[in-house]
């Protein structure tokens, strides 16, 4: 190809390359990337979303389900923002709901330093004192927040519950009123009337307990005992049942079979004694003391001094003491022959006062 042409080409292509490069310069600044496009790296920072907006994403996506990476947002934020109280308190439900409670504890106590007035980290960081039954302390705490007018029916629930620990009965019976419709405010209302005596209005307390959850136990329990005391006996075996199915407890148990012998059922009352014997719940109470000495009669009256045999050595290592437990050893032993083995144990009975004058009266007729 001769020189001069190769010139022109490469010409021409100058020209058009300055050309374009001169519209190019004339159109103006360039236009924005669009938002899908990946911004240029500038070396900074990105800048952060503002906390309210993750604390609505963080709430939004832990009502879908997702709480793990709602917990992993609030996380993020509450590093950055260690003060939002709305981000700790969030974060610190989504734990508990994690099953994360000792995680969700020290968030409260977090929010409680920054706002010891707040109801919820109030009345959550109290949950300890009740644990450890500083009653006292939980009693003061939920009183400056009700002076400060931040409380509501569950810190009333706590002040009633600590002032019947601490024995201040007719302040216990104000605060469980204003805690008015809180399942648990009713059962305790229940049980001071109950223990004062107020047998009606205790009823009344424990129908509105189980109207709400009809399967409570202590609610028949003592709906059992006040019919009980009314001598409507098979009232109180309905709601003895119904404790047993929910809780198959030595106290259930013991309440049916003293009300099986009311009626005279002495079959159903040894077998229900018997059972409630045989559960270690709660060992050494004066109502498993009269148990034993009345499972201990009703066996011995109906001829069955080997099975009373079994019981009163099962009982005497719970009682030792039990005046009661030798009397009826003394009185199945007399039966079955025994007489001087019958005078020793009777003699035993004597050293407890409240068997004394019958177990010597049983001894002197033994010649």
């Amino acid at each position: 190809m001769p020189h001069f042409q190769w010139f022109r080409i490469n010409t021409n292509l100058v020209i058009m390359i300055i050309t374009v490069a001169i519209f190019a310069g004339c159109a103006g600044p360039p236009g924005r990337h669009p938002a899908a496009e990946k911004p240029a790296d500038t070396g900074k920072t990105p800048q952060r979303r503002p906390p309210e907006i993750v604390i609505v994403d963080a709430n939004q996506t832990a009502a879908e389900g997702n709480l793990k990476k709602a917990a992993s947002m609030l996380e993020e934020l509450t590093d950055s923002h260690p003060e939002n109280i709305k981000a700790l308190k969030l974060l610190a439900k989504i734990y508990s709901n994690l099953g994360k409670e000792d995680e969700s504890f020290t968030l409260w106590e977090r929010v409680y330093k920054l706002n010891p007035y707040d109801p919820d980290a109030a009345y959550e960081t109290s949950k300890k004192l009740r644990y450890r039954e500083d009653w006292s302390q939980l009693r003061s705490r939920m009183r400056d927040l009700e002076k400060k007018g931040a409380a509501d029916r569950r810190h009333y629930l706590m002040i009633g519950r600590a002032d019947l620990r601490l024995g201040y009965k007719a302040e216990a019976e104000k605060y469980l009123l204003k805690a008015n419709g809180m399942k648990e405010a009713d059962l305790l209302l229940g049980k001071l009337y109950y223990g004062r005596g107020r047998y009606s209005e205790a009823q009344k307390a424990f129908q509105k307990t189980l109207r709400k959850d009809k399967g409570n136990y202590s609610a028949h329990i003592y709906s059992g005992y006040i019919y009980y005391s009314r001598k409507r006996y098979a009232k109180a075996l309905e709601h003895y049942r119904k404790a047993l199915r929910t809780r198959n407890s030595s106290q259930a148990n013991l309440c049916l079979a003293a009300v099986h012998q009311k009626l005279g059922n002495y079959s159903s009352a040894i077998e229900y004694f018997e059972d409630g014997l045989s559960k270690n719940d709660p060992r050494g109470t004066n109502e498993r003391k009269k148990a034993y000495n009345t499972l201990c009669r009703l066996l011995i009256k109906r001829g069955k001094t080997d099975r009373a045999y079994s019981v009163i050595r099962r009982g005497i290592r719970e009682f030792p003491d039990s005046g009661g437990l030798y009397f009826y050893w003394g009185t199945a032993l007399f039966k079955d022959g025994f007489h001087a083995r019958a005078k020793d144990k009777f003699k035993k009975a004597a050293r407890d006062p409240s068997w004394k004058e019958i177990a010597l009266k049983k001894f002197h007729s033994i010649r």
